[in-house]
C-alpha cells in the first residue's frame, strides 16, 4: 500500500510539474505576440508549427503558415508597421495542452501619419505538444471592425 501511494505520489508530482510548464509556456507566448516580441515567440514555437487565422479573408486572404521560419519572418513585418501596440486581454486559461486568449488589440499604422488607433477583439488557441512548444495556434479576429474603422 505503501508504494502505491508512494507512486501515485510521484505521477501527480509529474502531472503538476508538466502543467505548470504547460501554464507558463502558454502564458509567456501568449505575453510575446500581445506585445510583438516575435523573437520570444519562435523561442516557444514548434518547428512544425501550423499557424491559420481564416478570419483574416475579410482582408483578402486568410493567413496559414506551415513554416517556423516563413511565420516569423511574416509576424516580424507585420510588427514593424504597427506603433503604440497594447493589449487587453479578457479571458486567458490553459487547460491540459491547450492555451486560449481573448481579448483587444489596438495599435496605429506606423507606416502612416494617419494617427488614429485601431482596436478589435481577437481570440487566439493554441495546443503545446508534449516538450511544451507551441503546435498549432489558431487565429480569429474581428477585421471587419477593423474595415469599418479604417473607413471612418
Amino acid at each position: 500500500m505503501k508504494i502505491l501511494v508512494f507512486l501515485l505520489a510521484i505521477v501527480v508530482s509529474h502531472t503538476l510539474r508538466s502543467q505548470d510548464r504547460m501554464e507558463k509556456n502558454v502564458s509567456d507566448y501568449f505575453k510575446a505576440y500581445h506585445t510583438g516580441n516575435v523573437q520570444a515567440m519562435a523561442d516557444l514555437l514548434s518547428d512544425s508549427i501550423y499557424f491559420h487565422d481564416e478570419t483574416a479573408e475579410v482582408l483578402g486572404s486568410e493567413l496559414l503558415f506551415t513554416n517556423k521560419d516563413t511565420l516569423i519572418l511574416t509576424l516580424s513585418k507585420l510588427f514593424e508597421g504597427v506603433a503604440d501596440l497594447s493589449w487587453r486581454t479578457s479571458v486567458e486559461f490553459t487547460t491540459g495542452h491547450l492555451g486560449v486568449s481573448s481579448g483587444m488589440i489596438s495599435y496605429r499604422n506606423a507606416l502612416s501619419n494617419d494617427s488614429s488607433v485601431v482596436s478589435y477583439n481577437v481570440v487566439s488557441i493554441v495546443v503545446l505538444d508534449h516538450t511544451a512548444r507551441v503546435v498549432k495556434h489558431l487565429e480569429y479576429a474581428n477585421y471587419a471592425e477593423v474595415i469599418r474603422q479604417m473607413n471612418k
